[in-house]
């Protein structure tokens, strides 16, 4: 019976790590998405012809903290 509870106690401690993680992905995930523009004349983004800053580069890594999710 104590081992029994001692592996659901280390998946709890695993499951609480994991969510954790997401929580912080998530965070990173929309100050990102917020910051666009900033983020993207901080990375030396270049500026496009009508004006604006480029920012796909930000937009791309965003996608890849998704993917990276998505495969852990």
């Amino acid at each position: 019976m104590t081992s029994n509870t001692n592996s659901n106690r280390k998946y709890y401690v695993t499951a609480l790590a994991l969510y954790f993680a997401y929580f912080i992905l998530g965070i990173a995930s929309s100050i990102m998405g917020q910051y666009k523009t900033e983020f993207a004349k901080a990375w030396g983004a270049s500026t496009l012809a009508n004006g604006t800053i480029d920012v796909s580069m930000v937009v791309s890594v965003i996608a890849a903290y998704g993917l990276g999710r998505l495969i852990a």
